[in-house]
């Protein structure tokens, strides 16, 4: 019996440090690419850094650790957009629809925000240091451990919030 409960860990010991996968849809990437249209996609840990997405509609899609650095989405629809631990760095995201998006954990260091509608977004833990967040809607949102440090705010002035 010994002998038995002793192989059976040694046999799942290897598959304890295994993290699932979540690779985005290449058909879905590539519509999104083609069209820019792409509701309720799979887009997880996508490579569309520097892709140009002007008034994409992408709304409901997961994009969960997505690399969209200095992306170009301005004018967007992200609606109900799963965007937790993206990195959406440099990224233009001017006239974007976040409504009810969730962006916890999100990388938005240097983005442009600006005219943003952020009413009902998650953003727990996300990096705005040094957004830029004039004349953006940002009600009715959780502000528990994110970083303003340098952002611009919708009233033109620059935040201390997370400045250290």
């Amino acid at each position: 019996m010994k002998t038995k409960i002793l192989v059976l860990s040694l046999l799942t010991i290897p598959l304890a440090g295994i993290k699932p996968s979540y690779a985005a849809n290449p058909e879905h990437v590539q519509r999104l690419l083609d069209t820019r249209q792409c509701v309720g996609c799979d887009l997880r840990e996508a490579n569309l850094s520097g892709a140009d997405l002007r008034g994409a509609n992408l709304g409901g899609a997961d994009l969960f650790q997505a690399n969209l650095q200095n992306a170009d989405l301005s004018g967007a629809n992200l609606t109900d957009a799963q965007l937790d631990a993206a990195n959406l760095s440099g990224a233009n995201l001017r006239e974007v629809n976040l409504d009810w998006a969730n962006l916890e954990g999100a990388n938005l260091n240097s983005a442009n925000l600006s005219r943003v509608n952020l009413e009902w977004t998650h953003l727990v833990a996300t990096d705005l240091r040094g957004a830029n967040l004039q004349k953006a809607q940002i009600n009715h949102f959780d502000m528990e451990r994110i970083n303003l440090c340098g952002a611009t705010m919708p009233d033109g002035s620059v935040s201390q919030i997370g400045c250290r």
